[in-house]
C-alpha cells in the first residue's frame, strides 16, 4: 500500500514532535501524538530489554524520569533577545577522490544554537558543537584540500 506526500509530511512532523517531546521530557507533547495504547519494544536494547504495552501516560512515567535520557531544559532564555538550545545532531561526510577512493567521517554530538530576536523574528546568531557522542572515521581524511 502506497502513502501520499501529505502522509509523508505528517510522518516527518510526528517524528520531529516525538524528538522534541523526548529531548525535553514533555509529557503532554508526547501524549498528544500517541495512540491510546503504545508498544515500546526495547528487546534489542540490552540496557532496558523489555517490551511495554501500555497507555502513553504509563510510558512517559517510565521513560521521562529524571534518571532517563533527554533533558527537560532543551532551551534556556538568556535575556529578552537571546536563547540557547541544544540539539542532538549527526553529520555524515563522504568524500570521493579522483582515484575512486572514498573517505568517510560520521560524527554524532550535541549542537548548541544561539537564537537572537532580531526585528521581532528569531534568527540563529551562533552555534557550538560539543559533547561528541560517537565518531567513526576522521575529519582529516575528508575535509581539506588534497
Amino acid at each position: 500500500m502506497d502513502y501520499t506526500i501529505a502522509d509523508e509530511r505528517k510522518f516527518r512532523e510526528l517524528a520531529y514532535k516525538w524528538a522534541m517531546a523526548w529531548d525535553k521530557k514533555d509529557k503532554d507533547a508526547f501524549i498528544s501524538i500517541a495512540t491510546s495504547r503504545i508498544i515500546a519494544d526495547y528487546t534489542d536494547y540490552p540496557a532496558v530489554g523489555v517490551v511495554k504495552h501500555c497507555p502513553p501516560d504509563d510510558f512517559v512515567n517510565f521513560a521521562f524520569r529524571e534518571d532517563r535520557l533527554g533533558d527537560p531544559r532543551s532551551f534556556t532564555r538568556v535575556n529578552d533577545t537571546e536563547a540557547i538550545g541544544n540539539w542532538q545532531v549527526r553529520a555524515r561526510h563522504v568524500r570521493k577522490f579522483p582515484d575512486g577512493k572514498t573517505a568517510e567521517w560520521d560524527s554524532s554530538a550535541y549542537l548548541e544554537l544561539c537564537y537572537v530576536l532580531t526585528g521581532g523574528e528569531w534568527k540563529i546568531g551562533g552555534l557550538r558543537p560539543h559533547t561528541v557522542l560517537a565518531t567513526t572515521g576522521s575529519h582529516q581524511e575528508v575535509i581539506g584540500q588534497f
